[in-house]
């Protein structure tokens, strides 16, 4: 049984894991992974995993806004631009071959989150280690993020962390992440996934950080669990979600009003009762499980990590009960 809509590039080296790394196991049984050049592979279910443009992609499903297959082949044309353009020029570039160039004030205002978007992280990385009662940075921590668009985050989390991944289920995304790492000179564990089904063994994380991305999934106590799965005895999750019908300015666009346009009344969920495995952090309550109105990697949505971690704190730490 091959992997998802299985498409190897040709060009692509094996990507191992180096010396610290998050150890990596297969997404869909979570058994063990052979590699080779051009893909990892799994003997216990026989799924096959292809490395594109240097990435691996342990995707189980395709990322709402491309199909699999377009998506892994604007990756590998975005990875060949990135040897010319820099980190701004290659998002533009990006976006004019993407519908959102029809709407020029809605790309500026998506573009100015995404290149402000470190100096904002480090704030918000502040404000979660200042709430947490235990320190989980250092030279020998790991840092996760669960979605990390375009890597902001990242870089903002690399002089806090002795290691530090990202996970996104748009590829497209991590190439331009990985540039912006490149041009910061640092580096991160860069790998394409559903946040749902992690392809990475236990209890490795000490702090996993979910900015804005648990309001895209409609498997939320999925994510929550995987999340707690790969957490290490006393690591922590953070999440941060925004309330999708409020009328205030729609956190990912900045549009008012988006929330009473809504032509159905979804139930909100309160995050803290789908967070049996691990209590999160939330700034409101999720709501539907819709994408945004438009295309925006979830790290650099703009929501306020330091006003969620002030409203709203919850004990989020794992425990080796479980609890």
């Amino acid at each position: 049984m091959s992997g998802p809509d299985e498409q190897a590039s040709s060009g692509s080296t094996a990507v191992t894991p180096g010396p610290g790394d998050l150890e990596y196991c297969c997404p869909r049984c979570k058994g063990s992974l052979e590699v080779s050049p051009s893909a990892y592979s799994c003997t216990p279910c026989r799924a096959t995993y292809p490395i594109i443009a240097d990435i691996p992609d342990f995707r189980l499903f395709s990322d709402p806004n491309r199909e699999m297959r377009e998506d892994r082949r604007e990756a590998e044309q975005l990875a060949e631009r990135s040897a010319t353009l820099d980190f701004e020029a290659l998002v533009d570039h990006y976006w004019s071959t993407d519908f959102l160039s029809r709407s020029p004030g809605l790309v500026r205002n998506v573009n100015r989150h995404i290149f402000t978007a470190v100096p904002r992280s480090r704030r918000a990385l502040a404000a979660i280690e200042e709430m947490l009662p235990n320190e989980v940075s250092g030279p020998s921590r790991s840092f996760l993020e669960l979605g990390c668009g375009s890597g902001g985050f990242l870089v903002a989390a690399r002089g806090r962390f002795g290691h530090v991944a990202g996970i996104d289920i748009a590829l497209r995304w991590l190439v331009m992440a990985r540039k912006r790492l490149e041009e910061k000179g640092v580096s991160a564990q860069l790998v394409c996934c559903c946040v749902e089904h992690l392809p990475f063994r236990p209890e490795q994380v000490d702090l996993a950080v979910a900015g804005d991305v648990i309001e895209h999934t409609a498997m939320q106590e999925e994510l929550l669990a995987e999340a707690h799965r790969v957490l290490r005895d006393r690591g922590v999750l953070f999440a941060a979600t925004p309330n999708r019908l409020s009328l205030t300015k729609e956190p990912h666009v900045q549009l008012w009003g988006l929330g009473g346009f809504r032509g159905d009344s979804p139930g909100a969920t309160s995050l803290a009762s789908a967070a049996s495995p691990t209590t999160a952090s939330s700034s409101d309550r999720a709501s539907d499980s819709r994408g945004s109105p438009a295309e925006v990697p979830s790290g650099d949505s703009p929501s306020s990590y330091p006003a969620s971690a002030s409203r709203s704190r919850r004990d989020c730490r794992r425990s080796n009960d479980g609890s």
